[in-house]
């Protein structure tokens, strides 16, 4: 599926995320290709470390660099915002609109590893407005693909939605395994980790 990207809107869902305490400036020292390289040579030196130094692990470094900075990180990046655009409300739907089990794949910020979910959220359309069910999804993915925990980055999503929507309707869960949890640590595989926002109307 073929995304658009908004850098403009973008940048001003990053302000308003400032503002709101949810999100720092951040200046990215290096291009793309300074990045692969620098990372690139510090796993090096990672997998040097622990004795990882057979043919097998050739390729890991590069791999690792690219995956970071091309593949599962674009998120931090707010030129890569996508494109919602709302649309008329034809329809003149004025109930609640629940999107449900939208995938969040995202990695720990604490121990660098994954936890994955399932994000579910509602809203009720204001000034005759609604929002491409696909950007809801976008969105959840778009504030997960950088270093996170569940909590901003359900804080994140919520205003994001607030802002775009123009409404305080609005309702955010999420449900993830962080394998912080499971892999590590406790070892509890089946701890599931719930984060949930709501307002306006939709309140609890």
């Amino acid at each position: 599926m073929s995304i658009t990207y908004n850098k403009k809107l973008g940048l001003e869902i990053q302000n308003h995320l400032i503002a709101k305490g949810l999100e720092s400036f951040r200046k990215v020292p290096h291009n793309k290709s300074e990045q692969l390289d620098i990372i690139s040579n510090a796993y090096s030196d990672i997998l040097k470390t622990l004795g990882l130094t057979t043919s097998e692990f050739d390729k890991t470094p590069y791999r690792v660099a690219r995956m970071f900075t091309q593949e599962i990180f674009y998120g931090l990046d707010y030129e890569n915002f996508p494109d919602c655009s709302l649309f008329e409300n034809d329809f003149h739907y004025e109930g609640v609109l629940t999107q449900k089990n939208i995938n969040i794949m995202s990695f720990c910020e604490h121990h660098f590893v994954p936890f994955e979910g399932v994000a579910e959220i509602s809203f009720i359309p204001k000034d005759n407005k609604i929002i491409g069910l696909s950007k809801l999804n976008q969105i959840c993915d778009f504030f997960s693909r950088r270093p996170q925990i569940q909590e901003r980055l359900t804080a994140q999503i919520f205003e994001t939605l607030k802002f775009l929507l123009k409404t305080e309707d609005i309702s955010i869960n999420i449900k993830a395994k962080h394998t912080c949890v499971s892999f590590r640590g406790l070892n509890d595989k089946d701890s599931i980790t719930e984060t949930k926002m709501t307002g306006g109307a939709l309140s609890q």
